[in-house]
C-alpha cells in the first residue's frame, strides 16, 4: 500500500472513531438527561385536563363538552393507547392533535388518532422536509399530513379555543398552545423546577438565546392563565411564580 493511501486510511479510521465516540457519548448523556425528568403519572390533571405519560413524556388530552384535543404525541403508540383506555379515552374520537414541535418524543404515536387533524406549527415544517437539519436522535419527521399554523391563529372545535403561539428556541417552529384563555401547554419551551419556569436542557435546545428571549417577552406577559403544562416537568397552577423571575 502506498504510504499517501495508507495514510489517507488511517485518517479515516480515526475520524470514524472519533465520530462514533461522539455519537455514543452523547446517546449515553440523552438517556442520563430523560432520566432526571419528571413528567406527570397518567390521570386526570385540571378539570377537563388529563396527563398521559409514556416513559419520560407526557402528551394531554382536553375534554370540553363533546369535544376532545390532544396536545402532542408522544413516544410509543401501544403504551398510549393502553393508558387511554385507563381514563376510558378513545384515540378515534379525538378531533385534533397539536403538536409543540416534531421531535420523535412528542410526535411517535400520532398515528393512534386516525380522524385527528393534526397542526404544527409553520417554522417547523423545515425540519421536516429537510431544509433544516438536526441531530439524528430526535428523528424530527411525520407519518401523517399536517396543517401549518400561523402565530396567534384561532382552532376552534366545539366548546375548546385553541390559540397558537409561537415560541421558538427549542426549535424553529416550537409552539404553545393556549386553551380556553387559561390553560397554557409549553412542549419544550420550558421546564419547572421548584415551581419556576427555567429555559429547557441546552444539551435538547437548537437555540437557548431565543427561547429565553420567547419565555420573556411571549409567555411570561401572559395575563389570565390558570395552568401552566409541560411536556417533561408536569404542571403548575400558580403562573404568578413560575414566571416572577421573568418579569423582572
Amino acid at each position: 500500500m502506498k504510504k499517501g493511501v495508507k495514510n489517507a486510511f488511517l485518517v479515516a479510521i480515526v475520524l470514524v472513531v472519533l465520530i462514533v465516540g461522539f455519537l455514543g457519548a452523547m446517546t449515553v448523556r440523552f438517556v442520563m438527561e430523560t432520566r432526571k425528568m419528571s413528567p406527570l403519572p397518567t390521570g386526570i390533571v385540571a378539570e377537563g385536563v388529563y396527563a398521559v405519560k409514556d416513559d419520560y413524556v407526557n402528551l394531554f388530552v382536553i375534554k370540553k363538552g363533546d369535544s376532545i384535543v390532544v396536545v402532542d404525541g408522544a413516544i410509543d403508540a401501544g403504551v398510549v393507547s393502553a393508558e387511554l383506555a385507563k381514563l376510558k379515552i378513545d384515540p378515534a374520537q379525538v378531533r385534533a392533535v397539536f403538536l409543540t414541535h416534531t421531535d420523535n418524543d412528542h410526535v411517535a404515536a400520532v398515528g393512534l388518532f386516525p380522524r385527528a387533524k393534526v397542526y404544527i406549527g409553520t417554522e417547523e415544517e423545515q425540519l421536516l422536509d429537510g431544509r433544516l437539519h438536526r441531530m439524528l436522535i430526535f428523528n424530527n419527521s411525520l407519518t401523517r399530513s399536517y396543517e401549518k399554523l400561523a402565530d396567534g391563529q384561532v382552532i376552534v372545535l366545539g366548546d375548546i379555543r385553541v390559540k397558537a403561539i409561537s415560541t421558538p428556541g427549542h426549535t424553529p417552529g416550537s409552539f404553545c398552545f393556549l386553551v380556553n384563555d387559561s390553560l397554557l401547554f409549553t412542549g419544550d419551551t420550558l421546564a419547572l423546577r421548584d415551581g419556576a419556569a427555567m429555559t429547557f436542557n441546552e444539551l435538547f435546545n437548537m437555540d437557548t438565546a431565543t427561547e429565553e428571549t420567547t419565555i420573556r417577552s411571549r409567555i411570561a406577559p401572559l395575563r389570565g392563565v390558570k395552568y401552566v403544562f409541560t411536556a417533561h416537568y408536569g404542571f403548575s397552577d400558580n403562573f404568578a411564580k413560575v414566571f416572577a423571575a421573568w418579569q423582572k
